[in-house]
């Protein structure tokens, strides 16, 4: 098993996926909804991006092979857009469009709830109706549609993570370092999944800077995986020009 490659993609996958920076997203949009359905929500967002990161993982060869595209070419595309990721993060743009994003949807939500007759708005909204198991889950199927785009995609499951998770299943050359990278995607879903649920919390008590120079670190992380992959794409395009222990990932 490859170590240092399967903690090189925990590391991408926690920059890229973003769990602290979306939860600000997550609870912006299910802000409305009561506390029952909110949990259920945040499962349900789970399950469809672990699911959405798995097929990639598991079809990343095969859509390169359909679609006639080298591995090269992808990681050199990949890199670019990881990069121009990180440098997004690293100047704070990222943390400052959610924000801003979570700002508008607030008001917007907050419109809709002072526009609800008192009556409606006690137990569809804010209060926790006696509904039984299976209507609870049959009103979060409901909800989930509406939140699917752009929540787990593209919000969670974009260009970037798809990226990261094809360039990495293609760099695994055994079986157990591929169940490894299953095992981060797993791993990077339980994290997603305690951002989601403790949402409302976390966003009472975690520090705004403290957030700010979190999500600006993995930006610089971001930005050097990028990087790497534009080094391998060139390596690969160019018959190795550039020297392997610079580009492989699993050195």
């Amino acid at each position: 098993m490859e170590w240092v490659l399967i903690s090189n993609f925990a590391a991408a996958m926690v920059a890229v996926i973003n769990p602290m920076g979306n939860m600000l997203l997550f609870v912006a949009y299910t802000n409305t909804y009561r506390p029952s359905i909110q949990r259920l929500l945040a499962v349900l967002t789970t399950v469809t991006i672990t699911l959405l990161l798995l097929l990639f993982l598991l079809t990343g060869r095969s859509l390169l092979h359909f679609f006639g595209i080298s591995l090269a070419a992808f990681q050199l595309s990949g890199g670019v857009l990881l990069l121009l990721l990180g440098i997004g993060m690293t100047q704070g743009q990222s943390i400052k469009q959610k924000q801003t994003i979570a700002s508008d949807v607030d008001e917007k939500y907050h419109r809709e709830l002072q526009s609800l007759s008192s009556d409606t708005s006690d137990t569809s909204v804010t209060g926790e109706s006696p509904l039984g198991t299976a209507a609870l889950w049959q009103e979060a199927f409901s909800d989930f549609g509406k939140l699917v785009v752009p929540l787990c995609v593209p919000i969670f499951v974009g260009p970037g993570s798809i990226s990261t998770v094809i360039i990495y299943a293609n760099e695994a050359t055994d079986r157990v370092t591929f169940l490894g990278l299953i095992g981060v995607l797993v791993g990077t879903a339980i994290i997603v999944l305690v951002s989601l649920l403790l949402g409302k919390e976390l966003k009472k008590f975690v520090n705004e800077t403290g957030l700010d120079i979190a999500l600006r670190l993995f930006g610089l992380l971001l930005g050097a995986i990028g990087f790497q992959f534009i080094l391998a794409g060139i390596a690969a395009a160019t018959n190795g020009l550039i020297r392997p222990e610079v580009i492989h990932l699993s050195n």
